[in-house]
């Protein structure tokens, strides 16, 4: 599972940098955000029993170096960030929200 998401990670970084680079002299910058395992509404999507679904979330969250779910807050702390004149001088990243997974 690594290997596919270091590849997927570098597919969308490529594809960020390329665009960057395209559209710099039209002034418009191109970023990614990749998020991780972020707490939203469609962890309550299962079929699983209350306490199935509760060890699966907590056998997820013991993988992530952080051992927490991120916050769709934090996703939208780096989204505005992007959108703000702070970062007028940022093109071709990718922003990993992810707990630190993407480290591993």
């Amino acid at each position: 599972m690594r290997c596919l998401s270091f590849g997927r990670r570098k597919v969308v970084l490529l594809t960020c940098l390329v665009w960057a680079l395209e559209l710099a002299a039209d002034g418009v910058r191109v970023n990614a955000i990749a998020p991780g395992a972020i707490r939203t509404n469609i962890w309550n999507v299962t079929d699983l029993s209350p306490e199935a679904a509760k060890k699966h979330e907590e056998g997820v969250a013991s993988g992530i170096p952080f051992k927490r779910f991120g916050a769709p807050e934090e996703v939208a702390n780096i989204a505005a960030f992007l959108v703000s004149e702070q970062a007028s001088y940022v093109s071709g990243t990718v922003y990993a929200v992810d707990g630190g997974m993407g480290a591993q």
